[in-house]
Order: C-alpha cells, then structure tokens, then sequence
C-alpha cells in the first residue's frame, strides 16, 4: 500500500477471541477438564466464556469501540484483522 512502517498502529482491542486458559488447546484436550465444554458453549454461543476469556459480547463491544474511534476521525484507515 505503500505506507510506511512508521505509520502502523497495532490496536489489542482488534485481536480474536480470547480463549483464556484454553488458548492453545484442542476440544478434546479442553474436555478432559471440563467434559461439558463444548456442549455448554453451543447452547450460548455469544454468551459462553471460557475461563479467563472472553464472550463474544466482549469480543464484539471492544472491536466496536475501536472502530467507532476510526470512523469518527475521518482518516482513511486500513484495517486488518483475523479470526
């Protein structure tokens, strides 16, 4: 894009999902500690947190707080995220 590293920013409230203790590990390593794991977050997709993580309510709300920021400053912005 020809925009110098200088001008970069990178802003945590972009990052994914917080996974919290679970960070790293597969359903099936989760679910030897905690066997209803899965079957508890499918019954509240957007309101399950893992231990130490975060809902996707929290994910939402923090994104949304950044680009509200973005969109009211009126600067051409780039914004790349994943996840």
């Amino acid at each position: 894009l020809g925009i110098a590293s200088s001008a970069w920013r990178e802003d945590m409230r972009l990052a994914e999902l917080s996974y919290g203790k679970w960070e790293g590990f597969s359903w099936a390593e989760i679910e030897i500690d905690h066997p209803t794991a899965m079957a508890d977050w499918r019954a509240d997709p957007h309101g399950y947190c893992p231990p130490g993580g975060e809902t996707h309510f929290d994910l939402r709300r923090r994104c949304e707080a950044v680009l509200t920021e973005i969109a009211a400053s009126g600067v051409r912005t780039v914004v790349v995220s994943h996840g």
